[in-house]
């Protein structure tokens, strides 16, 4: 499976509840009074690997917090695959998050960040670089040369409920930063398809191929 997200964070917040604290304190790696940290846990076949960090904030509300990442080339350690399997695995931890807010009408609205490099050899943009705009042209004082390097974006009403978009350059790639508002989603053999959703999205739309073998 390949993705296009590939580094993904999903903030959200449900009603505190008792019992939904006593089932995220047994999930969890560390527990404190009104923290708890989940994970890593591999995804597979979802190639990338989750923490989720929770807060409960006083007795109202629970904020969550997963993230998603690629997963190591790496076997995993023993105790990844242990906790993996104490959680009943991908799917397991799915029924956990869903339990949460099972009984709420709709799901929670989550804020969804994404993080991704397109290869400048296999993308190009007409985003950047591009030549200073009339206003930033007293830059060119302080140099030889000056272009814009990187541009940040901010849209009302955006398809798919997008919100803001960065482009940038570093190293060898583009970065490209998304940042949307939709239900909580958690998906099924791919965690979280709203993000990967407006990945392609933006991606199809700011960048164009130069290779034809991409996905």
């Amino acid at each position: 499976m390949t993705l296009v997200a590939e580094h993904v964070a999903a903030t959200w917040q449900t009603r505190d509840n008792e019992s939904i604290w006593t089932s995220v304190s047994e999930a969890a790696v560390s527990v404190g009074k009104t923290t708890a940290f989940i994970g890593p846990v591999l995804l597979l076949p979802d190639p990338r690997v989750c923490t989720i960090f929770v807060v409960r904030k006083s007795g109202k509300e629970i904020l969550w917090q997963l993230t998603l990442d690629p997963a190591p080339k790496t076997e995993p350690p023993d105790s990844v695959r242990d906790r993996a399997e104490k959680l009943g695995g991908p799917s397991g931890l799915r029924d956990l998050l869903n339990s949460t807010f099972a009984d709420e009408p709709i799901p929670p609205l989550g804020t969804y960040a994404v993080h991704m490099h397109l290869a400048f050899s296999d993308w190009r943009t007409g985003v950047l670089p591009r030549p200073l705009a009339e206003h930033d042209r007293a830059l060119n004082r302080l140099a030889d040369g000056v272009e814009l390097s990187g541009v940040d974006y901010r849209l009302t009403n955006g398809t798919k409920g997008i919100g803001e978009i960065s482009v940038s350059g570093f190293g060898d790639s583009f970065v490209l930063d998304i940042v949307g508002s939709a239900p909580i989603d958690l998906g099924e053999a791919s965690w979280l398809p709203y993000a990967e959703d407006i990945a392609k999205l933006t991606r199809d739309a700011l960048f164009e191929r130069i290779s034809s073998v991409l996905p």
